[in-house]
């Protein structure tokens, strides 16, 4: 979790939901580090930038039959600490 807030440091929003620890916003994405360790990742080119990263679970808005263009990505980091 360290290293992906020093590489996203840089684009840091003043403006942070709660329990996060980074909310940054590069090309497009819009990438928010949870507290829990979660990652979240939005936007244009989320799946890109989200890959930088290691493995996701996938979640959309609605059901799983239902195409959509809308989603986002999950990420667990390794370690909690920041």
């Amino acid at each position: 979790m360290k290293r992906l807030v020093n590489h996203y440091s840089p684009y840091r929003e003043s403006n942070k939901p709660p329990y996060s620890v980074l909310s940054a916003t590069l090309n497009g994405c819009k990438i928010t580090a949870y507290e829990s360790g979660k990652v979240m990742f939005q936007g244009a080119d989320h799946h890109k930038e989200a890959s930088k990263w290691g493995t996701s679970s996938k979640t959309n808005s609605k059901s799983a039959k239902t195409p959509t263009k809308k989603c986002s990505r999950f990420y667990k980091s390794r370690s909690h600490r920041i």
